[in-house]
Protein backbone atom coordinates (compact mmCIF):
# COMPACT_ATOMS: atom_id res chain seq x y z
CA UNK A 1 0.00 0.00 0.00
CA UNK A 2 2.08 3.33 -0.90
CA UNK A 3 -0.45 5.82 0.48
CA UNK A 4 -0.55 6.68 3.86
CA UNK A 5 -4.16 5.28 5.60
CA UNK A 6 -5.57 5.61 9.15
CA UNK A 7 -3.97 3.54 11.96
CA UNK A 8 -7.90 1.45 11.74
CA UNK A 9 -7.45 0.16 8.34
CA UNK A 10 -4.44 -1.39 9.36
CA UNK A 11 -6.36 -2.81 12.70
CA UNK A 12 -9.37 -3.56 9.89
CA UNK A 13 -6.81 -5.82 7.42
CA UNK A 14 -4.88 -7.19 10.36
CA UNK A 15 -7.78 -8.55 12.34
CA UNK A 16 -8.80 -9.93 8.83
CA UNK A 17 -5.80 -12.11 8.65
CA UNK A 18 -6.15 -13.10 11.96
CA UNK A 19 -9.82 -14.37 11.24
CA UNK A 20 -8.61 -16.21 7.98
CA UNK A 21 -5.81 -17.75 10.22
CA UNK A 22 -2.58 -16.22 7.94
CA UNK A 23 0.95 -16.23 8.28
CA UNK A 24 3.16 -13.83 7.29
CA UNK A 25 4.18 -10.28 8.31
CA UNK A 26 2.85 -6.57 8.18
CA UNK A 27 5.70 -4.11 7.00
CA UNK A 28 4.77 -0.49 8.51
CA UNK A 29 5.94 2.57 7.64
CA UNK A 30 4.48 5.57 9.54
CA UNK A 31 3.59 9.10 8.09
CA UNK A 32 7.43 10.09 10.02
CA UNK A 33 9.01 7.52 8.48
CA UNK A 34 9.26 5.13 11.40
CA UNK A 35 9.63 1.75 10.44
CA UNK A 36 7.05 -1.13 12.31
CA UNK A 37 6.74 -4.91 11.78
CA UNK A 38 4.16 -6.96 13.26
CA UNK A 39 4.20 -10.51 12.57
CA UNK A 40 1.44 -13.58 12.21
CA UNK A 41 1.26 -17.22 12.40
CA UNK A 42 -1.53 -19.41 11.92
CA UNK A 43 -3.43 -16.51 12.78
CA UNK A 44 -1.69 -15.24 15.98
CA UNK A 45 0.14 -12.29 16.52
CA UNK A 46 3.62 -13.50 17.44
CA UNK A 47 5.67 -10.39 17.35
CA UNK A 48 5.21 -6.53 17.59
CA UNK A 49 7.89 -4.12 17.07
CA UNK A 50 8.45 -0.16 16.43
CA UNK A 51 11.27 0.95 16.31
CA UNK A 52 13.56 0.09 19.77
CA UNK A 53 10.32 -1.12 21.56
CA UNK A 54 9.40 -4.96 21.55
CA UNK A 55 5.64 -6.76 22.07
CA UNK A 56 3.14 -4.74 23.78
CA UNK A 57 5.09 -1.38 24.40
CA UNK A 58 5.33 -1.81 20.49
CA UNK A 59 1.80 -1.77 19.88
CA UNK A 60 1.21 1.08 22.48
CA UNK A 61 3.65 3.36 20.60
CA UNK A 62 1.99 2.44 17.01
CA UNK A 63 -1.26 3.41 18.69
CA UNK A 64 -0.67 6.73 18.65
CA UNK A 65 -0.21 7.09 15.05
CA UNK A 66 -2.05 8.68 12.86
CA UNK A 67 -1.36 7.95 9.45
CA UNK A 68 0.64 5.11 8.11
CA UNK A 69 1.69 3.09 5.09
CA UNK A 70 1.92 -0.57 5.14
CA UNK A 71 2.41 -4.39 2.85
CA UNK A 72 2.43 -7.56 3.49
CA UNK A 73 4.46 -10.99 3.08
CA UNK A 74 4.21 -14.51 3.35
CA UNK A 75 7.29 -14.33 5.80
CA UNK A 76 8.86 -14.14 8.27
CA UNK A 77 6.31 -15.36 10.71
CA UNK A 78 8.30 -14.44 14.14
CA UNK A 79 10.26 -11.93 15.50
CA UNK A 80 13.62 -13.57 17.29
CA UNK A 81 13.90 -12.87 21.01
CA UNK A 82 9.99 -11.73 21.14
CA UNK A 83 7.93 -13.07 24.03
CA UNK A 84 4.79 -14.62 23.85
CA UNK A 85 2.09 -12.25 22.97
CA UNK A 86 -1.69 -12.10 23.42
CA UNK A 87 -3.30 -11.90 19.92
CA UNK A 88 -6.56 -10.15 21.49
CA UNK A 89 -4.69 -7.89 23.80
CA UNK A 90 -2.47 -6.54 20.75
CA UNK A 91 -5.44 -5.48 19.03
CA UNK A 92 -6.89 -3.89 21.62
CA UNK A 93 -3.51 -1.91 22.66
CA UNK A 94 -3.93 -0.75 18.84
CA UNK A 95 -7.36 0.39 19.06
CA UNK A 96 -6.33 2.57 22.02
CA UNK A 97 -6.76 0.61 25.05
CA UNK A 98 -3.92 0.92 27.88
CA UNK A 99 -1.41 -1.75 28.64
CA UNK A 100 -2.90 -1.92 32.10
CA UNK A 101 -6.64 -2.29 31.33
CA UNK A 102 -5.66 -4.93 28.51
CA UNK A 103 -4.27 -6.56 31.41
CA UNK A 104 -6.90 -6.84 33.75
CA UNK A 105 -9.62 -7.53 30.73
CA UNK A 106 -7.07 -10.70 30.31
CA UNK A 107 -7.05 -11.78 33.45
CA UNK A 108 -10.90 -11.44 34.24
CA UNK A 109 -11.57 -13.80 30.91
CA UNK A 110 -8.86 -16.12 32.50
CA UNK A 111 -10.51 -16.83 35.57
CA UNK A 112 -13.88 -16.77 33.74
CA UNK A 113 -12.96 -19.52 30.46
CA UNK A 114 -10.35 -21.58 31.44
CA UNK A 115 -10.25 -22.14 34.88
CA UNK A 116 -14.43 -22.17 35.03
CA UNK A 117 -14.04 -24.55 32.59
CA UNK A 118 -11.69 -26.97 34.18
CA UNK A 119 -13.48 -26.90 37.58
CA UNK A 120 -16.30 -28.04 36.10
CA UNK A 121 -14.72 -31.10 34.56
CA UNK A 122 -13.43 -31.74 38.43
CA UNK A 123 -16.79 -31.18 39.66
CA UNK A 124 -18.30 -33.89 37.02
CA UNK A 125 -15.30 -36.04 37.47
CA UNK A 126 -16.50 -36.18 41.43
CA UNK A 127 -20.04 -36.57 41.51
CA UNK A 128 -20.99 -37.37 37.88
CA UNK A 129 -23.43 -36.11 35.48
CA UNK A 130 -25.87 -34.43 38.03
CA UNK A 131 -22.78 -31.92 39.24
CA UNK A 132 -22.77 -30.26 35.44
CA UNK A 133 -26.50 -28.98 35.96
CA UNK A 134 -25.58 -27.65 39.78
CA UNK A 135 -22.38 -25.75 39.11
CA UNK A 136 -24.55 -24.32 36.24
CA UNK A 137 -26.97 -23.46 38.28
CA UNK A 138 -24.36 -21.62 40.35
CA UNK A 139 -22.74 -19.71 37.78
CA UNK A 140 -26.41 -18.17 36.75
CA UNK A 141 -26.82 -17.54 40.27
CA UNK A 142 -24.00 -15.52 40.70
CA UNK A 143 -23.84 -13.54 37.10
CA UNK A 144 -21.48 -11.07 36.54
CA UNK A 145 -19.81 -12.01 39.94
CA UNK A 146 -17.95 -14.31 38.21
CA UNK A 147 -16.12 -11.62 35.98
CA UNK A 148 -14.14 -10.70 39.04
CA UNK A 149 -10.62 -12.10 39.82
CA UNK A 150 -12.27 -13.97 42.89
CA UNK A 151 -15.35 -15.29 41.35
CA UNK A 152 -13.77 -18.70 40.81
CA UNK A 153 -13.32 -18.72 45.10
CA UNK A 154 -16.96 -17.85 45.48
CA UNK A 155 -18.24 -20.56 43.29
CA UNK A 156 -16.47 -23.05 45.17
CA UNK A 157 -17.81 -22.04 48.81
CA UNK A 158 -20.90 -21.47 47.29
CA UNK A 159 -21.25 -25.15 46.16
CA UNK A 160 -19.14 -26.23 49.02
CA UNK A 161 -21.35 -24.54 51.50
CA UNK A 162 -23.46 -28.00 51.21
CA UNK A 163 -20.71 -29.65 53.23
CA UNK A 164 -21.03 -29.36 56.59
CA UNK A 165 -19.07 -31.87 57.81
CA UNK A 166 -15.22 -31.48 58.71
CA UNK A 167 -14.40 -34.92 57.77
CA UNK A 168 -16.43 -34.61 54.73
CA UNK A 169 -15.30 -31.11 53.41
CA UNK A 170 -12.30 -32.20 53.36
CA UNK A 171 -12.83 -35.25 51.69
CA UNK A 172 -14.18 -32.91 49.18
CA UNK A 173 -11.65 -30.67 48.39
CA UNK A 174 -8.40 -32.99 49.12
CA UNK A 175 -10.22 -35.90 47.05
CA UNK A 176 -13.24 -35.49 45.20
CA UNK A 177 -12.35 -32.12 43.21
CA UNK A 178 -8.62 -31.59 43.89
CA UNK A 179 -6.21 -31.45 40.88
CA UNK A 180 -3.40 -33.53 43.13
CA UNK A 181 -6.23 -35.96 44.59
CA UNK A 182 -5.20 -37.64 47.48
CA UNK A 183 -5.60 -41.70 48.04
CA UNK A 184 -8.01 -43.16 49.93
CA UNK A 185 -5.16 -44.76 52.29
CA UNK A 186 -4.05 -40.75 52.50
CA UNK A 187 -7.31 -40.38 53.87
CA UNK A 188 -8.29 -42.81 55.85
CA UNK A 189 -4.68 -42.04 57.75
CA UNK A 190 -5.19 -38.36 58.37
CA UNK A 191 -8.89 -39.25 59.75
CA UNK A 192 -7.80 -42.63 61.81
CA UNK A 193 -10.41 -44.93 59.15
CA UNK A 194 -10.53 -47.24 56.57
CA UNK A 195 -9.91 -46.15 53.25
CA UNK A 196 -13.04 -48.44 52.98
CA UNK A 197 -14.93 -45.62 55.38
CA UNK A 198 -13.60 -42.80 53.24
CA UNK A 199 -15.26 -44.23 49.96
CA UNK A 200 -18.39 -44.51 52.10
CA UNK A 201 -18.06 -40.84 52.78
CA UNK A 202 -17.94 -39.94 49.14
CA UNK A 203 -20.77 -41.69 48.57
CA UNK A 204 -22.62 -39.60 51.53
CA UNK A 205 -21.40 -36.33 49.55
CA UNK A 206 -22.87 -37.08 46.12
CA UNK A 207 -26.04 -38.47 48.00
CA UNK A 208 -25.89 -34.47 49.67
CA UNK A 209 -25.65 -32.44 45.88
CA UNK A 210 -28.33 -34.84 44.39
CA UNK A 211 -30.91 -33.96 47.36
CA UNK A 212 -29.68 -29.94 46.96
CA UNK A 213 -30.27 -30.82 43.37
CA UNK A 214 -33.51 -32.22 43.27
CA UNK A 215 -34.62 -29.50 45.67
CA UNK A 216 -33.70 -26.78 43.36
CA UNK A 217 -34.73 -28.01 40.31
CA UNK A 218 -37.47 -30.65 40.77
CA UNK A 219 -37.64 -34.57 39.96
CA UNK A 220 -36.90 -33.70 36.45
CA UNK A 221 -33.63 -34.05 36.86
CA UNK A 222 -33.82 -37.95 37.79
CA UNK A 223 -34.31 -38.55 34.28
CA UNK A 224 -31.00 -40.31 32.81
CA UNK A 225 -28.65 -40.33 35.35
CA UNK A 226 -29.61 -39.92 39.32
CA UNK A 227 -31.24 -43.37 39.42
CA UNK A 228 -27.37 -44.31 39.63
CA UNK A 229 -26.70 -42.67 42.71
Amino acid sequence: MSELVPLSRLITVLQSAIDDGKSGAFFITTENQRSAMITLSGGAITGCKFRTARGYDAASSLAKVAQLKFQTAAEPTELPGEADLDTRAVLEILGGASEQEVNAATTQRGVAQIDLDALRARYVAAIGPIAGALFDEAINDMGDDLATPDGVEKLIQGLAEQIDDEREHAIWYERMIAEERKCLRELGEDWGVSKERIRQVEVQIRHTFKEYLLDHLGDDVEIGFLENF
